[in-house]
């Protein structure tokens, strides 16, 4: 789902046929491997939180953050496996499937934007986790008060947030284009300024230092000798931050070179396993 079309020598207007057609649906199996059993593991974890122990969570800031979270990530998997890597990877639903994109608009302007949001609402949720963690340990006698008070301002600001970044792409006209025997969505941006790569791409600076920042100050306020507890704040750290830092690579490489005629094809595919970084870990 890209922002707008590179300069692909495989780029076609219509269904082609290829003749590596299993390659590419080994792809999608080989995604679907890691990916099934984390949108399991998602449905799951919301069954707990807001099910079975509902009573318990509901009124928990970390916890309420982390129902979001696991809900978008649910929508996110969902959307990958049921319509974006499905039709990029399986041919030969081409010349069926991608007629129906074109003959009705409203699906690519509802799964288009959708899809996009789910991608950087990962940023701001997992920054709201930490954040979140900081004031329970900063404030360990308060952060239940605090919790039931901040809950109704965080959450809708969290929801919010993503809808900035990918404004441009609600209004935006979309297209249906052709690649490798699949298709998949562009967006031609109504306010050309706006650069979807490019917001993105700020609010993951601001997710990496939000993480840097409170893991820091985390670390600092925890109780003396508590290796375990420190040991793991580092490396949910390290990982987050690694995480993004790929993500922030690919926005960045994405949106100086896409319109390079040496622009490599296996980006876009190497765009999935970046994001499933953050999606699966």
């Amino acid at each position: 789902m890209l922002a707008k079309l590179p300069s692909f020598e495989n780029y076609s207007y219509s269904c082609t046929e290829i003749p590596n057609t299993v390659f590419f649906n080994r792809i999608y199996f080989l995604n679907a491997i890691y990916l099934v059993p984390t949108l399991v593991l998602n449905i799951w974890i919301f069954i707990i939180l807001r099910i079975r122990h509902a009573d318990f969570y509901k009124n928990n800031l970390t916890f309420s953050i982390i129902t979001l979270d696991t809900v978008v990530a649910i929508i996110h998997i969902f959307l990958d496996l049921s319509v974006v890597r499905l039709f990029l990877y399986f041919p030969q639903f081409c010349p069926q499937f991608s007629q129906y994109f074109i003959n009705y608009p409203i699906i690519n302007d509802i799964i288009f934007p959708l899809y996009n949001y789910c991608r950087v609402s990962k940023t701001v949720t997992q920054s709201a986790i930490i954040l979140s963690r900081l004031g329970c340990v900063k404030k360990p006698m308060k952060s239940d008060k605090l919790s039931r008070k901040l809950t109704p301002l965080i959450i809708p600001t969290t929801v919010f947030l993503p809808i900035l970044v990918i404004l441009n792409t609600v209004i935006s006209k979309k297209e249906v284009v052709f690649w490798y025997g699949g298709f998949f969505t562009i967006y031609h941006r109504k306010f050309v300024w706006v650069s979807l790569s490019s917001l993105h791409l700020t609010f993951l600076f601001f997710a990496i230092a939000i993480f840097i920042f409170s893991s820091i100050m985390i670390v600092r306020h925890l109780p003396p000798h508590n290796e375990l507890a420190e040991r793991n704040c580092i490396i949910h750290a390290v990982l987050a931050v690694f995480g993004f830092s790929l993500q922030g690579f690919f926005q960045s490489y994405y949106a100086l070179f896409r319109f390079q005629e040496w622009f490599p094809d296996f980006v876009i595919h190497g765009q999935f396993v970046i994001y499933d970084v953050m999606t699966v870990g």
